[in-house]
C-alpha cells in the first residue's frame, strides 16, 4: 500500500532514527505515505461531546509491508467507494479517536494486539492533543513515546511525481490571483480591497487562502502601513505594492511574491526586483542533489551579499528559502536558521535536513530589507524542484516589477 520509493525512503529513517514504530494522522503525512489518500481525519468531528475522532496509520519497522489504518466505518466505507488500496488495510473502529476523559481510546489497544506496546514509538508530537498523549503513555508504560514528526517530514521532503504536479497547480493559483491583485491595484483602492481580490481568485479556482501579504506604500523613507493584514490604506501614485499570496491546492501549497508600482516608483524598486530575480536564477543553477544543506545556505547567502552595493546604503538583501509542499514551510532549509549567523542549524533528534535531495521542492526568496531589517522593500519568490540536472522552476511568472491597474502575462 505504500509506495516502493517511499517505503524504501521510510525504512531507511525509521532504522537510522531507531524507531519502531511510527503512528502517522496528520494529513500530509498519510497523504505523503500512502501515494495520496485524501484522508479529512474528521478532526473537528465530536461524538456525543465526549470523543473526538483521529485517524491513525500504524507502520512498523519490521513490517512495513503490512501497515494498520484505523478509522471510522464512514472512512473505510470511502476508501472502499473510492478503490483506494488504502481499504485493504483499513480497520474501523468505533471511536478510532479518543475520549477527552484521557482515555487512550482505540490507538493503544492496537498497538498492544499487534505486540508494537514496547520499543520506541513515534508520534507525531506537535499536532497531538495533550490528553491523548497523557493517556498513550499511561497505556504503553513500556513505550517510549518520541516526536516521529522531523521523521515524517524528512520522509516527505523528497516529492512524487504526482505531488509535482500538485504543487505545480498550486502555483498556477497563485499566479492567477496575483494577476486579479495588481490589475485591480489603482489610485484610491485600498489594500482591503486587494485582500477581497485575492481570496474570491483564489477561492474560485477551488484552492485554500494560505499566507497573504499585501503591503502598499513601502519604501525608503515611507510609512509602511500594516503588516500584512488589510488596514483600509489606500494607494496612491508613486506607491510600491508588495504582494506575497499562498494557496493551498488540493492539499500542496503554492507560494509566489511580487512586486508593483502605480506609475513612477518612489525609490528605484527596479533594481531591488532585478537584484532579488538574479540572486534567486544564481541561486538555482549551483544547487545540486548531494549537497549539504547547510553548505548551500551559506553559498546562498554569499551570492546574495555579492549584490549588497546595488542597494546601499538604504537597504541590504537577505536569503529567505524555505521548502514546500502539505506544509506552507517544511524541509529542506530550516526556517528557525535563517537570519542566523551561525554556520550550523540548530540540530534535531532525527535530523532531517541533512542533504539536498532530488525531488525535493523549495520556494527560492530573495529579499531586500531596511538597514535594521525591520522594513521589507522588495521580494521575490518562486517554487523550485531539484532534479539531477539543478533546480527548476515550477511556475511561469516573470519576476519583473509589474505595472498595476495592466494585469500581467503568465
Amino acid at each position: 500500500m505504500i509506495p516502493a520509493g517511499i517505503k524504501h525512503r521510510l525504512l531507511a529513517a525509521l532504522e537510522r532514527a531507531e524507531i519502531d514504530t511510527i503512528v502517522a494522522h496528520t494529513y500530509g503525512s498519510i497523504r505523503h505515505l500512502t501515494g495520496g489518500w485524501y484522508s479529512f481525519n474528521y478532526s473537528d468531528f465530536q461524538l456525543g461531546a465526549d470523543h473526538q475522532y483521529l485517524s491513525w496509520l500504524i507502520i512498523d519497522r519490521k513490517r512495513v509491508d503490512e501497515p494498520v489504518y484505523l478509522c471510522s466505518e464512514l472512512e473505510r466505507t470511502e476508501a472502499v467507494l473510492a478503490g483506494h488500496p488504502i481499504a485493504d488495510v483499513a480497520q474501523a473502529e468505533t471511536c478510532a479517536g479518543f475520549r477527552k476523559a484521557r482515555e487512550a481510546g482505540d490507538l493503544a489497544r492496537v498497538l498492544a494486539e499487534r505486540g508494537l506496546d514496547k520499543g520506541r514509538v513515534g508520534l507525531e508530537l506537535p499536532f497531538l492533543p495533550g490528553p491523548t498523549l497523557e493517556a498513550l503513555r499511561e497505556s504503553l508504560g513500556h513505550v517510549e513515546v518520541v516526536d516521529g514528526h522531523p521523521l515524517l517530514l524528512y520522509v516527505r521532503a523528497v516529492k512524487t511525481t504526482r505531488e509535482l504536479e500538485l504543487l505545480a497547480s498550486a502555483a498556477r493559483v497563485v499566479e492567477v490571483a496575483l494577476q486579479a491583485v495588481f490589475a485591480r491595484a489603482a489610485e484610491g483602492v485600498d489594500d482591503t480591497a486587494l485582500e477581497r481580490e485575492a481570496l474570491v481568485a483564489i477561492a474560485t479556482q477551488g484552492a485554500v487562502p494560505a499566507q497573504r501579504y499585501i503591503l502598499p506604500g513601502i519604501g525608503p523613507g515611507r510609512r509602511r502601513y500594516g503588516a500584512g493584514n488589510p488596514v483600509s490604506q489606500k494607494l496612491s501614485e508613486g506607491d510600491v505594492l508588495l504582494v506575497d499570496l499562498g494557496a493551498k491546492a488540493d492539499g500542496m501549497h503554492g507560494d509566489i511574491v511580487r512586486v508593483g508600482v502605480l506609475g513612477n516608483p518612489s525609490f528605484p524598486v527596479e533594481d531591488a526586483v532585478e537584484l532579488a530575480a538574479a540572486a534567486n536564477t544564481q541561486i538555482a543553477s549551483f544547487l545540486q542533489p548531494g549537497m549539504r544543506q547547510t553548505d548551500a545556505f551559506m553559498e546562498a547567502k554569499r551570492i546574495v551579499s555579492q549584490y549588497a552595493e546595488s542597494v546601499a546604503p538604504w537597504g541590504r538583501p537577505v536569503v529567505l528559502h524555505h521548502g514546500l509542499g502539505w506544509s506552507l514551510y517544511e524541509p529542506p532549509f530550516d526556517l528557525t536558521w535563517h537570519g542566523s549567523d551561525e554556520r550550523e542549524p540548530p540540530q534535531t533528534p532525527i535530523d532531517p535536513y541533512e542533504l539536498l535531495e532530488e525531488g525535493m521542492v523549495f520556494s527560492l526568496e530573495t529579499a531586500v530589507v531596511s538597514v535594521d531589517g525591520s522594513e521589507l522593500y522588495c521580494n521575490i519568490e518562486d517554487p523550485y524542484v531539484l532534479t539531477e540536472d539543478g533546480a527548476k522552476r515550477l511556475n511561469a511568472m516573470p519576476p519583473d516589477v509589474v505595472q498595476c491597474g495592466a494585469g500581467t502575462d503568465l
